[in-house]
């Protein structure tokens, strides 16, 4: 093992000296899994995170490292192809975990045709784990395709809004943009979109925008159909106390986790959503919302967005995911005759339009009619950009009181 620990102090040095070459050593799918030595593993460890939230590296600020190890690390390096050497390592790796688990199977008491079987199966799986990049011949892909056609396998989740559904599927792999300006229904929408999507699928809801307990609130008044400003002041009577009860008990099945933000660094939250993924695959993520995260090192805040937006959409490939990212529009839609928002309005960059896959935008006529009074408000949902389906645009029911949205306006009057 001496051999693998040295490998390893060689890479750790070269990213020491080149910090830069985290990008490379990222990109080549390493791991600190992939290291043998407890101490390199935590050195990596320790790297990625003050690369990612800092595009850099200050060495004098490591704790897992002192300066005379740094130094008797940097001056004895040797390697010069680093891409060369961690592909090593994560080979190194896939030989110890191939042979412990062989290993375990050998001596298990299943038979031989079982053995053989989980044997493949390991080895499968231990390459798929760590090849990133991969090249694919079209027989390959073809065959794919057939097997999923075959096994009706649905690559993504339908919406829980059927008449959407009918335009849009938040399909793996994608990036789904939903814009709308203040006091739209934004948040709502993606509460809504989160617990009824929750019903049948795992999905991670990313919470920058509001308290645990308002994100509480909004779900438990859409389930219960109660007033949302009754259950945040404690002024529900009886009757609608048994309505919430019954609507905390169906909603404890739900799908659902939250991961609440304080630390608004885009780094570390992508970092965290990553280990929550491998804990427990989530079918759709929706983070609220967009701007609100921050990447540090960029020149303006139209470059900062776009490389989020095209982080995100490199994520939802790497997660084999959909992610939904609620976004703010522009006030130039204030300023117009015509309120409804179009795809210009998306705010800060146009990198946001060029990574989505889909771009829904929301409005509510009714919000600009002075004196207006509707509880009930016409939720448009406007499919402006669309790469693997049509545009249109389609009406929900929004309950102001209560914050749910349903199919049909005629569904959700009846809960008045």
């Amino acid at each position: 093992m001496s051999e693998e620990k040295n490998l390893e102090q060689q890479i750790i040095a070269s990213l020491l000296i080149s910090p830069r070459k985290i990008e490379i050593a990222e990109e080549l799918g390493l791991l600190e899994a992939h290291f043998f030595d407890e101490r390199m593993k935590e050195v990596y460890k320790e790297l990625i995170e003050k690369y990612n939230e800092n595009n850099k590296v200050d060495t004098s600020s490591l704790r897992s490292l002192t300066f005379e190890e740094i130094l008797l690390l940097t001056d004895n390096i040797y390697i010069v192809h680093i891409d060369e050497a961690i592909k090593n390592c994560i080979n190194n790796y896939k030989k110890r975990t191939l042979d412990t688990e062989i290993k375990k199977i050998l001596v298990s008491e299943e038979t031989t045709d079982e053995k053989k079987n989980q044997i493949l199966s390991v080895i499968d799986k231990i390459e798929n784990s760590v090849e990133k990049n991969k090249e694919f011949d079209i027989k390959y892909l073809l065959k794919n395709w057939w097997d999923r056609v075959g096994e009706n396998q649905m690559q993504g989740v339908k919406t829980p809004f059927e008449c959407l559904s009918n335009l849009v599927f938040f399909e793996k792999g994608s990036l789904i943009t939903i814009g709308a300006r203040p006091a739209m229904g934004k948040t709502a929408f993606g509460l809504n979109l989160s617990r009824l999507t929750a019903k049948k699928h795992n999905v991670l809801y990313v919470n920058l925008e509001m308290s645990e307990s308002q994100i509480i609130d909004r779900m438990v008044s859409a389930e219960s159909k109660v007033d949302l400003r009754k259950i945040s002041k404690g002024l529900t009577d009886e009757t609608e106390k048994k309505l919430i009860v019954s609507a905390v008990s169906q909603m404890e099945d739900l799908r659902l986790r939250v991961l609440d933000i304080e630390d608004n660094n885009f780094n570390l939250i992508i970092n965290k959503i990553r280990r929550i993924q491998q804990k427990e695959k989530q079918e759709l993520i929706v983070i609220d919302y967009l701007t609100l995260m921050q990447a540090k090192g960029h020149q303006s805040k139209n470059y900062e967005v776009e490389y989020m937006s095209n982080r995100l959409k490199l994520l939802a490939k790497e997660l084999d995911t959909c992610i939904v990212i609620l976004a703010q529009l522009n006030r130039g839609v204030e300023s117009r005759a015509d309120k409804k928002p179009m795809l210009s309005d998306l705010r800060d960059s146009g990198g946001i339009e060029q990574a989505s896959n889909v771009v829904l935008l929301l409005h509510r006529a009714d919000y600009y009619v002075e004196g207006s009074s509707n509880v009930i408000s016409d939720l448009q949902v406007i499919v402006a950009k669309n790469r693997s389906g049509s545009t249109g645009t389609i009406t929900l029911g929004y309950n102001l009181k209560t914050q749910a949205i349903k199919e049909a306006v005629n569904e959700i009057r009846k809960y008045d």
